[in-house]
């Protein structure tokens, strides 16, 4: 008896449903250095992301995200530092996830003198998601009898400290802002540093603290009163917070000094001011489109090796000739990592957002290939079906044709918005999962009229028994 069954799939909510969240996370950090002894510095890394950047499983009545966020110093020759540390965020119901909420953490280091890098990232432990960055850090111990400030620290706020929170120093809980971005929303520059090798307390023996806001030309465009401060030994602390709200949007330098006596130190900090006025759309699309670029470089340096090379394949799979001829002329990693930035922000329909759409829907799909296509021979994502699914995105129809009497089995997909209407016939013809594309209508792929043919004659080669299907 002859038998045959046809399959019908349509695509559309099921990667929707699964592959929602972001291929990385927006990661910020800041690096502060502060005086240990004479010989060690002891240095903060502080780290936040948006909640709403991380996948949310339901578990009890509460939703809940886990990441992980992890640093690793890197000296000279290998590693000196690194550490790892899990953490769960629950919320109540996923449409109370704040969209300017920030998740913070900070890590606290030792470190000799000496030049290294540090790696700091955030993993989704749910969908894998990731985001980081790689920092150079000079130490310089802050040793001798100059007088000296430590790094500035700008915070989102600063309060007295309960003594219950990673956050608090010297008596203050000092709420880090690692994006040093203030807005409308966050319009206090809160700081905090400390200063060393005071001179010897007494009458009227005062330090005087003095702090002004420059532009990237250098010129001052805000002072603050001069404050002073009482000696309580050879360190001091210099903490306070400006509203700036009425600066313009712009990138600035926050200025700090100390002078006791006859001696000062001085120390500065870059913050950005972002708040709408009559350029807002132009600027927050420029703004945008540094940020998504700045973003996919750090994201870029957490992956190995490896993991680079392979996005790198993944998007020469679907590139057009003459940016694969660009690409096989890049020499290094560094001019590699410019040109999938380039790529991505090319192909980004919104950039006036800092998120790629176009990428996030590209990883999507590679996603639901590895899924869907993976073999034994290779990842779903390097079959043929996995080459058309991210070069033209998900089909609106798809015809599965299990084995019959007259050939192999074979899939019929069907873009209705290409070229008014285009199928991909995919058939595996040697019987090993391993579907290759036969035919297509699409004028830019394979044109076989006799693809039914073709199914018939590798039966035929095959020396396949007829009696199976009787």
């Amino acid at each position: 008896m002859r038998f045959w069954m046809i399959l019908l799939v349509m695509w559309g909510g099921l990667s929707a449903a699964l592959f929602s969240q972001p291929a990385f996370i927006p990661v910020n950090v800041d690096i502060n250095r502060f005086q240990m002894n004479d010989s060690l510095v002891h240095v903060e890394v502080a780290i936040s992301f948006y909640e709403k950047s991380l996948l949310y499983t339901r578990v009890d009545s509460a939703f809940v995200g886990r990441f992980q966020a992890e640093i690793v110093v890197l000296g000279d020759q290998d590693t000196v530092y690194s550490e790892s540390r899990e953490f769960s965020n629950a919320i109540r119901d996923l449409a109370t996830v704040n969209q300017a909420n920030e998740l913070r953490h900070v890590f606290f280091l030792r470190l000799a003198e000496g030049d290294y890098h540090v790696v700091a990232r955030v993993i989704d432990l749910t969908n894998g998601a990731r985001g980081g960055t790689d920092r150079p850090l000079q130490i310089i111990p802050f040793s001798g009898e100059d007088l000296v400030l430590s790094d500035i620290q700008l915070a989102a706020v600063i309060r007295k400290a309960t003594g219950q929170s990673s956050f608090d120093k010297n008596g203050l809980n000092v709420l880090p802002n690692p994006s040093n971005v203030f807005s409308i929303t966050l319009p206090m520059l809160y700081y905090y540093a400390e200063v060393y090798n005071l001179g010897p307390a007494g009458d009227g023996a005062d330090y005087l603290v003095e702090s002004w806001i420059s532009d990237a030309d250098g010129n001052v465009v805000r002072t603050f009163p001069a404050k002073k401060a009482a000696k309580s030994g050879r360190t001091g602390v210099v903490v306070g917070g400006n509203n700036i709200i009425t600066l313009p949007s712009a990138i600035y330098k926050f200025n700090l000094q100390v002078v006791d006596g006859e001696r000062r130190a001085r120390q500065s900090c870059t913050f950005q001011l972002f708040k709408p006025d009559k350029n807002a759309e132009i600027a927050e699309a420029a703004n945008a489109a540094r940020e998504g670029a700045n973003l996919l470089r750090g994201y870029y340096m957490t992956l190995s090796d490896e993991q680079f090379e392979e996005e790198l394949e993944q998007v020469l799979s679907v590139a057009r000739r003459e940016e694969k001829e660009v690409a096989a002329a890049l020499a290094n990693r560094s001019e590699k990592t410019t040109f999938l930035v380039d790529f991505w922000q090319r192909h980004d329909p919104d950039p006036a957002t800092a998120n790629n759409e176009y990428r996030q829907q590209f990883q999507e799909l590679v996603q639901l290939a590895n899924v869907t296509f993976e073999n034994r021979f290779r990842p779903g994502w390097k079959t043929e079906r996995g080459r058309v699914l991210l070069t033209y995105g998900r089909p609106d129809e798809i015809v599965k044709t299990p084995v019959q009497r007259q050939g192999k089995p074979y899939e019929t997909w069907t873009y209705n918005n290409l070229e008014n209407g285009s199928i991909f016939i995919f058939a595996d013809l040697r019987g090993f999962g391993q579907y290759e594309l036969i035919h297509s209508t699409y004028s830019q792929e394979l044109n076989n009229p006799n693809w039914e043919n073709t199914l018939k004659e590798v039966r035929l080669n095959s020396g396949e028994n007829d009696d199976v299907f009787r």
